[in-house]
């Protein structure tokens, strides 16, 4: 964040200016006609070629509906090239720059609470690349095992997350077309990595979505050659269902028996079916089939034996630790995430349970 010389005023941080026009979904030419100022003046405002004067602050302020401490804040924004996504191809810039302006203020207001709250962990995240793990799979298997997750399926994907440090946060991205995101700065080593997923999607879903993305940030810190997207799933297929364990209960593969192994594993048909195929327990004609079984029975839409959502709680703890803890009123903490006083109570709630994001 930029600051003034002593004894003058805190300069607003340009990157806080971008962030919330983003939220609010304006562009600087739209932005631009219903300001005093011209698009060109926001234009350095936003790049920090011009400190903001208070009057154009304040009228920024009061058209993006956000309070002062808002601009303020010491934190950085991380652009398309800082996330990972689960999505489809015709989610819109337009759609994904709206979900990144978001999943970007989570984290900052997740950021800005962890800096004055002590969170031991059982565990924590590392740097996994492929080049020294050799493929996707061999990565999956070196995290469980640093981890210390027993055989067999992973019991809570989200309590493994949490006891290594990382946040998840359940989103509405308003889009059925994004099923997870996720970001892990590697320019900042006390940044923690932060997952966003679909809190509309299936349990079994969910699960899946919060593997791949974990694969995004421990190999994915330098671009890879391949496909990311195929790196991603094979680390979570591993993740969740070891070749080593599964394997041998996948020869003569049928829907059937593929909805008793996802009782166990807790993972959808659909990728039991997949794995199958990856792991050539089956042939792809025996595969194809069995995905047009999937699609004629409708199981791509909601699958049979319904595996239960895993609600975050990491977070909530945070919050509370500022409440009882720092004894931090609400009002200190919405002035510390930049949020008005109503607006934290109304979000996050006395009780701070079941924290969703609201794209």
């Amino acid at each position: 964040m930029l600051r003034a010389g002593r004894g003058e005023p805190m300069r607003a941080n340009p990157e806080m200016l971008i962030l919330a026009r983003e939220l609010a979904g304006e562009t600087q030419s739209s932005m631009a006609t219903k300001l005093s100022f011209s698009q060109g003046t926001l234009s350095r405002y936003e790049s920090g070629l011009l400190s903001v004067p208070d009057e154009h602050l304040n009228e920024i302020a009061t058209t993006l509906d956000r309070p002062l401490s808002f601009f303020h804040r010491d934190a950085k924004l991380y652009g398309s090239s800082g996330f990972f996504h689960r999505k489809q191809s015709r989610l819109t810039q337009k759609e994904l720059r709206r979900i990144h302006a978001h999943a970007n203020e989570m984290r900052i207001r997740a950021d800005l609470l962890l800096r004055e709250a002590e969170v031991e962990t059982d565990a924590r995240f590392y740097r996994l690349p492929r080049e020294k793990y050799g493929t996707p799979e061999a990565a999956a298997r070196e995290l469980r095992r640093v981890w210390q997750l027993p055989g067999g399926p992973v019991r809570s994907v989200v309590g493994s997350i949490e006891s290594a440090g990382g946040i998840v946060f359940l989103c509405d991205f308003k889009t059925p077309l994004v099923d997870g995101l996720s970001q892990w700065p590697i320019d900042d080593p006390t940044a923690m990595p932060v997952l966003f997923v679909n809190g509309d999607a299936p349990g079994d879903r969910m699960r899946f979505t919060l593997a791949h993305e974990l694969g995004h940030i421990v190999m994915h810190h330098v671009p890879p050659e391949d496909d990311p997207e195929d790196e991603a799933n094979a680390f979570a297929s591993e993740f969740l269902m070891p070749a080593a364990e599964i394997a041998d209960d996948l020869s003569r593969l049928t829907l059937e028996k593929a909805a008793s192994l996802k009782s166990f594993w807790r993972t959808s048909i659909a990728s039991i079916v997949r794995r199958a195929f990856t792991l050539e327990k089956i042939t792809e004609r025996q595969y194809r089939y069995l995905c047009m079984q999937i699609a004629k029975l409708g199981y791509h839409r909601r699958e049979p034996i319904p595996i239960p959502q895993e609600e975050p709680e990491l977070f909530d703890a945070i919050v509370k630790v500022h409440r009882t803890e720092h004894r931090h009123s609400d009002a200190q903490m919405a002035e510390r995430m930049g949020m008005y006083l109503e607006e934290f109570q109304n979000e996050f709630g006395r009780s701070y349970s079941g924290l969703r994001l609201l794209a």
